[in-house]
């Protein structure tokens, strides 16, 4: 058995049923403990590099888990997963150490422990697992535990945790369920597929395709592909689902690290990358052309989704709001780039593109948000116009700061541009220019609201906030060395990443050669055309791309470095300026329309619902009445009223009874939720198998 394999994944999760029992342990001796569940899945990930360079880079191992529905309980290394468990596991370590420092004093910190271990272990037994359902366990699970630490603050005060006027409560409760929406048509399309299939093994769908003619046939295929695609567009926070990242900012700063940078947005990317070359092999060897209908509708949205945020960013105010914005953006990007691969004869190119800036921003975005973390730990504010010149009091966490914002706006030589523009030139590559175009703009955004986000922190003059807190003796300050030396140790990697960008960009392509397509079907080979061949020369990507780095540099130093034009005056002299920053603090209005329909419009419908349910009640109330009365008439005259007595005596029990199902307690309410999910999905398979398949 290779175990390194299985205790990967299975170590934090048995960590963080240990957790609960040390509640009374010190502090000191808990924490250390609280690391070492991380801190094997790390070994144990670094155990399977050698596996990665062997001559046969991919090993399954798998147990029977549910035979009644074919399911089992397996791990399925390859290139992709090994560098994926290394990722999570690397950076997840490394924002738990942070947190010794970060949540030292926390009344409540066992309880962290436990949701964090159980956050990596449930993300690393989704990039490890070799069938849908495993992969679904920890998708949910990943789902679950984010809900928990969103809303750790779950008691509502107002302090620096609230997201605007949102409580971390009602932030936790809107993520769980925009996510919860793409994660039931995720559902669907994976039970619309074994029902063709047969197997939830992402091995057996590759080594038998006969399952996608099937779909093709029915007209089917791209329903099911566009159903799979909901849970990613939820997980990873795209169009239209994006909506509950930013309240996301709830949560403790490293939850809001993890979640960006390691697992729950990465979650919908991987599972992409995952099914991609399968895909990919339906339109292009398959010949189903809408499939490639699927990829363009991924580009496109990953594209709008990269451009929506970058928009949206450079107006926030609040410090880790920007970087929300900025990981909608960048997930963008990587979306972006495997919907053009599935566009391209070869799909490695986008594919390892996408993958190259997977790696790249989990580790600049992870020491952003540290770095953050650390800016709001010292002065206990969020919002950065109370901000300014804190460069010279905290100068490690400003040079980091600053090297990783670079990073995420794509300025040479560091892992941003390289990944950034791999991402660029594979879209340019493709016929259609929309997504290309949706992405080429966005450079200049990112490199605009990096800038801002620098001036308004670091330099320029200390606002108002801080001249006060220096007279009441609590001068800003550089945070402890358990907190400063992971995101030290991540721009290192920033750096060491951008200096052997081409070497790790070879790598990948030679590599993710190696998946389940391949496995599947030793004698898949990749169809490479001229076109393709002369991709990595092309020079006009890297010189747009360039371009708008300039353009959107340039107005970023003047108004927010060099505060030469300050930005209200600005705003001031410009009708359409107010009209425009007015329509991106709202958020294009999209989150207030959403309210207005789904929430607002929600509970208009019921509150309707319950007194057109009253009226009905009390008409039925009034019926009997009626028919009581008449039954008493007719005892008196006939002595014969017993029934009508017994059914007055059923009426009274069955209300009793009913009334007793609302008892108002969370636990019996969940577990009437999940009696109604078990009785819906079930009705839906059997309509699904009867009256459609």
């Amino acid at each position: 058995m290779y175990i390194q394999g299985w205790l990967c994944w299975l170590a934090p999760i048995i960590g963080s049923l240990i957790m609960p029992a040390l509640r009374k342990v010190k502090h000191k001796i808990r924490d250390i403990i609280a690391l070492i569940p991380t801190a094997i899945s790390l070994v144990c990930s670094l155990l399977m590099l050698p596996l990665l360079f062997s001559e046969k880079p991919y090993l399954h191992e798998s147990l029977s888990w549910i035979p009644l529905i074919n399911v089992n309980l397996g791990i399925l290394v390859d290139p992709l997963s090994i560098v994926m468990s290394i990722i999570v596991s690397f950076i997840g370590f490394l924002i738990l150490v942070y947190s010794v420092g970060y949540m030292h004093g926390d009344p409540d910190i066992s309880r962290y422990w436990f949701f964090m271990n159980l956050f990596i272990g449930g993300m690393l037994m989704l990039v490890l697992a070799d069938n849908l359902i495993q992969m679904f366990f920890g998708w949910e699970l990943v789902g679950l535990t984010s809900w928990a630490l969103i809303g750790y603050y779950y008691t509502d005060e107002k302090k620096l945790y609230w997201v605007q006027n949102y409580p971390p409560s009602h932030c936790a409760l809107k993520a769980f369920i925009m996510t919860k929406f793409g994660d039931m048509l995720m559902l669907m399309g994976m039970l619309i597929i074994y029902i063709h299939a047969k197997t939830w093994s992402f091995l057996g769908l590759a080594e038998n395709t006969r399952w996608i003619s099937t779909l093709h046939s029915k007209g089917l295929l791209l329903a099911t592909l566009l159903l799979l695609l909901g849970g990613p567009l939820g997980k990873s926070a795209q169009f239209p689902l994006h909506e509950w990242l930013p309240e996301a900012m709830s949560g403790p700063t490293p939850v809001s690290a993890l979640i960006h940078a390691a697992t729950m947005v990465k979650a919908g990317v991987y599972f992409m990358a995952r099914i991609l070359p399968l895909f990919h092999y339906a339109a292009w060897h398959m010949g189903f052309t809408e499939v490639k209908t699927f990829f363009l509708v991924v580009a496109v949205i990953g594209g709008f989704s990269a451009f929506l945020a970058g928009s949206q960013a450079i107006t926030a105010i609040e410090l880790k709001r920007i970087l929300a914005y900025s990981t909608i953006s960048q997930i963008g990007y990587m979306m972006l780039a495997l919907g053009t691969a599935g566009l391209m004869p070869n799909y490695i190119i986008g594919l390892a593109a996408g993958i190259f800036h997977l790696i790249s921003h989990a580790i600049f975005k992870a020491s952003l948000f540290l770095c953050a973390g650390s800016v709001i730990h010292g002065v206990e504010e969020k919002n950065v116009l109370k901000m300014g010149g804190l460069g010279k009091y905290m100068k490690i966490t400003y040079t980091c700061m600053t090297i990783n914002a670079l990073a995420l706006a794509g300025v040479p030589p560091l892992s941003g541009f390289w990944s950034k523009d791999a991402v660029l030139a594979a879209a340019y590559s493709i016929g259609n220019k929309i997504p290309y175009l949706l992405g080429l703009f966005t450079v200049g955004l990112t490199i605009f609201y990096s800038i801002r986000m620098i001036g308004y922190v670091f330099l320029g003059e200390e606002s108002d906030y801080i001249k006060h807190l220096k007279k009441e003796g609590h001068e800003p300050h550089e945070a402890p060395k358990i907190m400063y030396i992971p995101y030290t140790i991540l721009t290192a990697l920033t750096i060491l990443v951008g200096i052997i960008a081409p070497q790790i960009e070879k790598f990948l392509h030679k590599k993710l050669e190696v998946n389940i397509l391949t496995i599947s079907k030793p004698k898949t080979t990749l169809t490479i055309t001229v076109s393709n061949m002369t991709l990595q020369t092309s020079h006009i990507p890297l010189v747009l791309s360039i371009t708008l780095l300039i353009i959107g540099f340039i107005p970023s130093y003047i108004l927010y470095v060099k505060r030469i034009v300050e930005p209200k005056s600005l705003l001031g002299k410009s009708v359409i300026l107010q009209g425009l920053n007015k329509f991106l603090r709202a958020r294009w209005y999209i989150n207030p329309i959403y309210y207005t329909i789904f929430v607002h419009g929600l509970t208009k419908f019921a509150s309707a619902l319950c007194k057109f349910s009253y009226r009905i009640g009390y008409a039925f109330h009034e019926l009997i009445m009626v028919g009581g009365t008449l039954g008493l008439a007719r005892g008196m005259f006939e002595a014969d009223y017993i029934p009508d007595r017994a059914c007055s005596r059923a009426f009274t029990v069955s209300y009793n009874k009913v009334r007793k199902i609302q008892t108002g307690l969370i636990t019996y309410n969940i577990l009437e939720y999940v009696i109604g999910v078990i009785i819906l999905a079930s009705t839906l398979i059997i309509f699904l198998y009867v009256y459609i398949f």
